[in-house]
């Protein structure tokens, strides 16, 4: 077996056969960003005017003072009961509080609950009682460049839901552009005039007859790449529990597949096939 037969035996757990490198849009999955706590009083009245605040803190006193103002002669904040669940992925939500100065889209949210105990007094000089009370914090899940994406849930993975942000399908995503073939388009050092991006190719070495070894350097988006350097990447964007594989080629190109129903999937103006032939392990991948 020759050494370029070997390499390729070993070269990789999935097999990637690219049909075309036609010039393509795109759907590229990049990691959703996530808004600040916004807190509130989910037993409010009316429920639409219910304040926002900054902290679990100045909303329970918001309700102590309430409580006080309204229907007792005292009112006191004593402790917390609970600790806020620190999850992640999209829960059931309230359509209060947006979350200012970002792009949001009502449903991708995360909505949490937390007790607090307050003493009270019903008339002055009466017993005081002690009683408790929930509030409730959300935290919106949003595309940050939302000219070039749009928010998504993934498919269903067992795990929390946690929404992931696409490119739209009028933009173009430079790194799913072919490198070579395109020489119309270059200009200067040279520069795609078309997408921005440098690409320039250098041919190192060829040897000798029918299927000759070579050796080719790419230089794309600041970076090398080379003959040898083609490899599959698989990632658990945001920790959630579905995969997506990114096919990372000599020249640079970087085409995009998401695991669905045990299949990897492009998307539709991908002309390409990703299949696994075995299983990784968990921990080598």
């Amino acid at each position: 077996m020759s050494r370029v037969s070997r390499l390729i035996a070993r070269a990789a757990v999935l097999v990637f056969v690219l049909l075309s490198s036609e010039t393509v849009l795109s759907a590229e999955i990049v990691a959703a960003a996530k808004s600040d706590w916004i807190y509130y009083d989910p037993y409010h009245e009316p429920q639409i005017s219910a304040p926002c605040f900054a902290s679990d803190q100045a909303t329970a006193n918001d309700v102590v003072d309430r409580a006080q103002s309204s229907s007792y002669c005292t009112a006191n904040f004593s402790s917390w009961v609970s600790q806020w669940p620190n999850g992640e992925g999209r829960t059931d939500w309230r359509q209060l509080c947006p979350a200012p100065g970002i792009p949001i889209t009502w449903g991708y949210q995360r909505k949490e609950t937390r007790t607090f105990e307050y003493t009270y007094t019903t008339f002055c000089g009466s017993p005081q009682y002690t009683t408790q009370w929930g509030i409730e914090r959300q935290r919106f899940y949003y595309c940050a460049d939302s000219t070039n994406y749009e928010i998504f849930q993934p498919p269903y993975q067992p795990g929390p839901m946690i929404p992931a942000c696409r490119l739209k399908a009028n933009r173009v995503e430079p790194k799913k552009q072919p490198r070579q073939g395109d020489d119309c388009c270059k200009v200067g050092n040279p520069i795609n005039i078309a997408t921005g991006a440098k690409y320039q190719r250098e041919v190192d070495y060829v040897g000798a007859g029918a299927f000759p070894l070579g050796f080719e350097r790419h230089y794309w988006g600041g970076a090398w790449t080379h003959s040898y350097s083609r490899n599959i990447f698989l990632d658990d964007i945001n920790g959630a529990n579905y995969h997506v594989a990114v096919a990372r080629r000599d020249d640079g190109q970087e085409l995009t597949f998401k695991l669905e129903s045990g299949a990897y999937v492009s998307s539709a103006d991908v002309n390409a096939k990703l299949e696994r032939l075995s299983r990784i392990p968990r921990n080598a991948r």
